[in-house]
């Protein structure tokens, strides 16, 4: 078994712990910089876990185990955003007002 069989069986194992995590590293890093890049962690988080649920899907397929917990990825929550991650303050951001575009978190 290779290094990367290895690590899509993990995250099969872990897969929900995966999407916390992502979520978790995404609010600290707008935390950190105080909102100014809300929008691109937002859709970085969102690819990683898309990723991850991809990498874990193929390890399924190719090794015979069961079909993923949620059906393919979530392309958008409630609000029109992605699901889990919601920025710093919570759906409606700093002020309560959804951010330029209308979308939300």
């Amino acid at each position: 078994m290779s290094m990367l069989d290895k690590f899509k069986a993990l995250l099969v194992k872990h897969e929900s712990k995966v999407g916390k995590a992502v979520d978790a590293a995404a609010r600290t890093a707008d935390k950190r910089t105080k909102g100014k890049y809300s929008r691109q962690l937002r859709t970085g988080s969102t690819k990683a876990k898309q990723a991850a649920a991809r990498m874990a899907d193929e390890h399924r397929r190719t090794h015979g185990g069961p079909a993923s917990p949620g059906g393919p990825p979530s392309q958008g929550g409630p609000g029109g955003g992605p699901q889990g991650y919601r920025g710093p303050e919570g759906p409606g951001g700093q002020d309560g007002q959804r951010p330029p575009g209308g979308q939300g978190y």
